[in-house]
C-alpha cells in the first residue's frame, strides 16, 4: 500500500481542481514510494515554494498530504495496530455509525483487491465520506493475477459508482506498466475517455501489468449497492435493438472462415487495448 507517482500527480489535480482535502482517510497507513521529481513537479502545479528535503526520506505519506493537499488530518483504517492505523476494523463489516460523514476524501491505493466483501467495502468507504467528498481508488486490473482476490476494471466501476448508486466518476485512469515488466518504470498513463455506447463493453486484453485509478465523488447521504447492474444489461433491457443485433449475427455467420478471422484479430488487437482512441487518451499529468 502506498502513493505512486500517477496516484500523486491525480490527487493534485483534483487539488488543483478545488477539491477539499482537509480530512483525509486512507485505508492502511500509506507508504512514501514518490521521488524528489514528484514532489518538485507537485509544487509547480500547486504553486508551492517551499524546502523538499524533509519529504524525500519519510516511510509515509500523511505529512506530505497536511502540507501539499492541505490536509488537517490524515487518518487511517486498517484490521490492526501493526502500522499503527488511527482506527482498528476489518472493513468486510460494517463499520461503526460514529465514523460516519467524517472525510472529505478517502484514499484507497492497493487494499481493496485483497478485501472479499467488496459491497460491504464501498459502503464503508461511502458510509466514512462526507457528502460531495472524494473516493480515490487504486488497484490492479490487468495481468496481476494473486496479487490479491480480485482485479478491477472500468466496467465495475462504471455500474457500481453511478448517480443511481450516490456516486459520480470524476475521472478513470490505467496505467499501464512498461516492457520491463512489474515496474513502473516508463509506464504510461491513460485516461478513460468514457463509451461511445452504453451497451458495448469496455474490454482490455494485453500482456502488461494495468493499474487502475479512479476519481468518485458523493453525491447522496445514504448509499447502498443493493441493485448494481453491469451497464450494457441496464441499456439492453430498456433499448434493446434487436433488429441490428439480428442483422449483425447473420452477416457474421455467413462470411468466410478467413474474414471472421481477420476481424477477430483487429478487434482484439485495436478494439479491445489501451490504444483504442475512441475509449482512451494517452496522458501526462
Amino acid at each position: 500500500m502506498g502513493i505512486t507517482s500517477a496516484l500523486f500527480s491525480i490527487l493534485n489535480e483534483a487539488k488543483k481542481q478545488g477539491f477539499n482535502f482537509e480530512t483525509i482517510c486512507t485505508i492502511g497507513k500509506q507508504n512514501n514510494y514518490l521521488k524528489y521529481k514528484d514532489l518538485k513537479n507537485s509544487q509547480k502545479k500547486l504553486l508551492l515554494n517551499f524546502d523538499l528535503k524533509e519529504f524525500i526520506d519519510l516511510k509515509y505519506v500523511d505529512e506530505i498530504f497536511k502540507k501539499f493537499l492541505k490536509a488537517d488530518t490524515v487518518k487511517s483504517i486498517d484490521i490492526n495496530n501493526y502500522e499503527n492505523a488511527d482506527i482498528i476494523h476489518d472493513l468486510n463489516k460494517e463499520i461503526d455509525k460514529k465514523f460516519h460523514n467524517k472525510f472529505s476524501t478517502l484514499i484507497d491505493s492497493g487494499s481493496i483487491e485483497h478485501l472479499f466483501d467488496i459491497k460491504t467495502v464501498l459502503e464503508n468507504y461511502s458510509n466514512l465520506l462526507k457528502k460531495n467528498g472524494s473516493l480515490f481508488i487504486s488497484t490492479c486490473a490487468n495481468n496481476s493475477c494473486g496479487h490479491g482476490l480480485y482485479q478491477f476494471s472500468p466496467e465495475f466501476f462504471l455500474s457500481v459508482l453511478n448517480e443511481n448508486n450516490g456516486f459520480k466518476i470524476k475521472n478513470i485512469y490505467l496505467e499501464e506498466y512498461s516492457f520491463l515488466g512489474n515496474t513502473r518504470i516508463f509506464s504510461n498513463l491513460y485516461k478513460f475517455k468514457g463509451k461511445t455506447d452504453l451497451s458495448d463493453r469496455t474490454i482490455l486484453i494485453n500482456n502488461k501489468p494495468i493499474d487502475i485509478i479512479i476519481h468518485a465523488i458523493k453525491i447522496k447521504n445514504q448509499i447502498n449497492f443493493n441493485n448494481v447492474i453491469q451497464t450494457d444489461y441496464i441499456i439492453n433491457k430498456t433499448n434493446n435493438n434487436k433488429v441490428y443485433t439480428k442483422l449483425k449475427n447473420n452477416i457474421f455467420k455467413y462470411s468466410p472462415n478467413f474474414l471472421k478471422i481477420l476481424y477477430e484479430f483487429f478487434k482484439y488487437k485495436k478494439k479491445y487495448s489501451l490504444r483504442n482512441k475512441l475509449n482512451f487518451e494517452k496522458i501526462r499529468l
